[in-house]
């Protein structure tokens, strides 16, 4: 047998074969013994068989999960193989040793045991049913009364004894299941025939018994074979809807996005143009100004030349200097005012600025585009020309502005920005 099968019927806490093993609500395994040993290692040194100690939980040996107790568990120290005993019985575990016949190796031969001389075992007999030292083993192999018995040598692998055509009967352990009883179906051993099942009628080898329920047997592998297969075909199936699923999603999220990227797209291209008119007309009116302001600056660095020669001419006492400009510059300020009153008149000319009014139905759009789901994602069971089968489907609508029209909302955008484009236009021409 392979050597990682003994590895499942070990007990954690002692590393020999599993001996009335207790399962825990994490599932793990232990014997009975050790899994009372543990809970008393874990008692106080200065308990007493008398103090009365509660437990609330407990960890477990392997996975540490915290083994809650209920009420009527928390018990005294005295008490503690009633919490264990308490614990659910791995029945499961008991029939796949028995099946196996895999069983705990006595350490010591069984045979020497009773002169108080313990000497560790080394083979197993079959027949007898004990364990066996090297010295007894020899003995054991040359009397006459012995000498048939089956013997198994390699007794030491993880601790356990797997014999190939022996089962102990559960009820005696000395004996091994040879009979099954047709009245109870269950498989008994030579000391259970001669006492529970002494009064039932059709006692049989198991070899007959195996032979007997092979048609029932070759029935029920059919039965599994065809419940696989339909297993088989119906995991399919369903591998192929969430493969369908999976595309038809993929296929959607598209959807929504292009419509999502036609309508950004739209809108972008119609913005792109307004600004490109609305820099158009900036820059034409501002040139005007540029130029106005320009004439601006010229007269007034002449003004201001001039105030600057008068002044100094005036402060500075250069009379002959002086008289000839003020007569000069007195005849020319009808002119300056004139100017000034021309460039104000210019000033007030310009004076227009740009504005920007919504196309009318772009602003209904944007009305009924609130709360407005940009569309629906329904479950239905019809198929799409690209499906086979009656597999429901996930489908993506556009919605409707409007239920009374056709045009779906990205269609009514389209028409509205460009309306909208020729109209800005105009009213991006400065008043």
């Amino acid at each position: 047998m392979d050597e990682s099968l003994y590895e499942n019927f070990i007990c954690n806490l002692c590393l020999e074969p599993y001996t009335e093993p207790k399962s825990l609500p994490c599932l793990h395994c232990f014997c009975l013994e050790c899994l009372l040993q543990y809970l008393q290692s874990r008692q106080p040194t200065t308990a007493s068989p008398s103090s009365v100690l509660y437990y609330d939980n407990f960890p477990c040996p392997v996975c540490k999960y915290k083994v809650r107790l209920e009420w009527q568990q928390r018990l005294s120290f005295a008490n503690l193989r009633s919490v264990v005993d308490s614990f659910p019985d791995n029945f499961h575990m008991v029939n796949l040793m028995q099946q196996l016949d895999i069983r705990p190796v006595t350490k010591f031969c069984g045979i020497c045991m009773g002169d108080d001389i313990q000497s560790k075992s080394v083979s197993w007999c079959q027949d007898c049913y004990q364990s066996l030292c090297e010295s007894c083993t020899n003995s054991h192999r040359t009397l006459q009364l012995t000498s048939d018995h089956t013997l198994i040598e390699d007794c030491s692998v993880k601790g356990f004894l797997f014999a190939n055509n022996a089962y102990p009967c559960p009820k005696h352990d000395t004996e091994s299941l040879r009979s099954f009883c047709n009245k109870c179906k269950v498989c008994i051993c030579y000391k259970c025939h001669l006492t529970d099942h002494k009064n039932c009628e059709k006692i049989i080898l198991l070899e007959e018994a195996v032979a007997d329920y092979s048609t029932t047997a070759d029935l029920i592998i059919d039965s599994l074979k065809k419940h696989m297969e339909e297993m088989v075909l119906l995991r399919d199936k369903i591998t192929k809807q969430r493969n369908t699923a999976l595309d038809r999603r993929t296929s959607i999220v598209s959807d929504i996005q292009d419509t999502t990227s036609r309508l950004i797209d739209s809108l972008k291209m119609n913005e792109t143009n307004l600004i490109e008119e609305l820099e158009k007309f900036y820059k034409e009116e501002d040139a005007k100004r540029e130029i106005l302001e320009n004439d601006i600056n010229d007269t007034l660095s002449n003004l201001s030349e001039t105030y600057k020669i008068f002044e100094n001419c005036y402060r500075g006492k250069n009379e002959p200097q002086f008289l000839n400009l003020v007569n000069t510059i007195d005849k020319k300020i009808p002119d300056n005012a004139k100017k000034v009153k021309k460039l104000l008149e210019r000033i007030d000319k310009e004076k227009r600025h740009f504005r920007f009014d919504m196309n009318t139905k772009i602003q209904e759009c944007l009305r009924k585009l609130e709360g407005l789901p940009l569309g629906t994602v329904t479950i239905t069971s019809e198929t799409p020309t690209e499906e086979v089968g009656n597999d429901a489907i996930v489908r993506y609508n556009l919605p409707k502005i409007d239920s009374s029209t056709s045009m779906n909302f990205i269609e009514t955008t389209e028409v509205a920005t460009e309306t909208a484009l020729v109209e800005s236009k105009k009213t991006l021409q400065p008043n």
